[in-house]
């Protein structure tokens, strides 16, 4: 999204909002569960190398 000055106001709203919805899902998705040893698993990702990283240090065989 491209922020103009005449509009920040409206642009700094609009990131609030996608932010309130992006936690919206965050909090449906998130499981709350303790880890445990397992022989594979799956992970979305993106670009974010951290991502798969991560995964990779939990996955216990």
């Amino acid at each position: 999204m491209r922020c103009f000055k005449d509009n920040i106001l409206t642009c700094y709203n609009q990131t609030m909002d996608i932010d309130k919805k992006a936690k919206i899902i965050w909090d449906y998705m998130r499981m709350n569960m303790p880890l445990e040893k397992t022989d594979a698993i799956f992970v979305l990702c993106s670009h974010d190398t951290r991502v798969a990283q991560r995964a990779a240090e939990n996955l216990r065989f």
